[in-house]
């Protein structure tokens, strides 16, 4: 007779046998040493270099017309000047490097005026100290005839017709090249009167040429405030030898610019 499975094929099959576990991995190898790491630092920054560019040195101021140097060979200077008693204009050139020559105009506010022509030769040139001698003639013109004329233009300049004075004048500059041009004009004036007059009826027929001698002296500077002009400042006093036709004494003061062209 058919018989079934027995009870040992209807058993359940047995459970396989359990894998063995895999032998672990072996440890990771350790880290290479690392070399010590740069300290931070700012990047690169490329360098400009920087030029700073200086002002050029401001040019030498030597145009002189009052002082003692002289303008050089060739050179042309003109000054005004404004004061009291005076005011007038003048102008020069270079003919040679120490020698100047050259027109002005002086004038007693209209009441006295007095084209002049002059002359001016340097002596001595240092390096601070310098020494000139000027020349100078004018013929001056009257609005009153002396007769007539009390304190007026004869009696405050000491001029008359013709003048010529003959002088020194010292200056001193100090280092620089727009250092002061001080100075220091004493001169000589001969007054020639083509117009004397008595004043009393006794006092008999004048001569015809009457001379005066007068001596202006004269203190100051020149203030370069460019590279061709300056500020001019004098003052001063002027002895009368005509007293008391003339003032003995009288103090002079002025103001001006002084420019090359």
């Amino acid at each position: 007779p058919w018989t079934g499975p027995s009870d040992a094929a209807l058993a359940e099959p047995p459970a396989p046998a359990p894998t063995p576990a895999p032998p672990p991995a072996p440890p990771p190898p350790p880290p290479p040493a690392r070399a010590p790491s740069p300290s931070p630092r700012s990047p690169d920054v490329a360098t400009k270099k920087v030029v700073v560019k200086r002002p050029p040195p401001p040019e030498d101021n030597d145009v002189s017309l009052y002082g003692a140097p002289t303008l050089g060979a060739g050179r042309r200077g003109v000054a005004a000047y404004l004061g009291f008693p005076l005011l007038g204009i003048k102008a020069g050139i270079g003919a040679w490097d120490r020698l100047d020559v050259g027109l002005g105009f002086d004038s007693f506010y209209g009441v006295m005026n007095e084209p002049r022509a002059w002359v001016k030769l340097n002596a001595v040139k240092g390096q601070h100290w310098s020494l000139s001698i000027p020349l100078e003639a004018g013929a001056a013109f009257f609005t009153q005839r002396p007769e007539t004329e009390q304190a007026g233009a004869r009696w405050l300049t000491g001029r008359r017709n013709y003048n010529i004075e003959l002088g020194m004048i010292v200056g001193y500059r100090g280092d620089g090249p727009r250092a002061a041009r001080l100075f220091l004009d004493v001169r000589y004036l001969a007054a020639l009167d083509t117009q004397p007059y008595s004043e009393t009826p006794l006092g008999g027929v004048p001569a015809p040429i009457v001379w005066g001698h007068n001596v202006p002296i004269r203190m100051g500077a020149e203030m370069p405030f460019s590279p061709s002009t300056s500020f001019l400042f004098d003052f001063g006093f002027d002895l009368h030898g005509r007293a008391p036709r003339d003032s003995a004494f009288m103090p002079v003061a002025s103001v001006g610019i002084v420019a090359g062209i």
